[in-house]
């Protein structure tokens, strides 16, 4: 996906652990995304099941000003872990996910 397209999703609402909205709290644990860093590389991973009708469907990263860094589409049959390299100069990212059912959860924002 573009990150026009990204920005469109993430314009319908951004869901997390630190903002739920009225989601239950494991439904949001398990479509957050979390950051894993080593060195240059994030990895972001889900604790959430695919299945042919409920998929996460996008995981990208963003710098602290918007910037998406890196993304990757999924199919149903794909893990939820995706690595990333991130961009010399980072300070920060944050990750986010798009469940075609429950919309975008982000990860909390990572110090590199």
């Amino acid at each position: 996906m573009s990150a026009e397209e990204l920005a469109a999703l993430k314009a319908k609402g951004i869901k997390s652990v630190a903002s739920p909205g009225d989601d239950p709290e494991a439904k949001v644990v398990k479509h957050s995304p979390v950051i894993a860093l080593e060195g240059k590389k994030a990895t972001v991973t889900l604790p959430h099941p695919q299945a042919e009708d409920h998929v996460i469907q996008n995981i990208w990263i963003e710098d602290a000003a918007g910037t998406v860094l890196a993304s990757r589409t999924l199919a149903w049959t794909d893990a939820t872990t995706s690595e990333f390299e991130v961009p010399e100069g980072t300070a920060s990212v944050i990750a986010y996910a798009f469940c075609n059912l429950h919309g975008v959860y982000a990860s909390p924002e990572t110090t590199i």
